[in-house]
């Protein structure tokens, strides 16, 4: 899915929580590496700029990988992202969370 130079790792052992290396404004096509669980195939994470109030948006990740959406690296602020996991359509919960620091930078 990805090269070496766009891909930021979230390291999850013994933890629900991880905050990763920073990454720059105005990157583009970053992907979030989790490691250190237990990952179906395809899961979900909600990504937001804010982490407790406002929207998300939800990506579909494989393998272990999700694309960051671009839009929310371009606001030099802070990505949260949420790992939601579910075993059917009418039950799940979010499992853990990850934290991407942004470094703002003139565009």
């Amino acid at each position: 899915m990805s090269c070496a130079i766009n891909v930021v790792s979230a390291y999850l052992w013994n933890s629900r929580t991880a905050t990763t290396a920073a990454r720059y404004q105005w990157n583009y096509g970053q992907v979030l590496r989790i490691n250190g669980i237990d990952l179906p195939h395809s899961f979900q994470v909600h990504f937001s700029n804010t982490p407790k109030v406002g929207t998300a948006t939800t990506s579909i990740g494989t393998d272990g990988e999700v694309v960051i959406p671009d839009a929310y690296l371009t606001t030099g602020k802070t990505v949260y992202s949420w790992i939601f996991l579910h075993d059917t359509e009418t039950d799940g919960e979010t499992m853990y969370a990850i934290t991407i620091p942004v470094i703002p930078r003139p565009q």
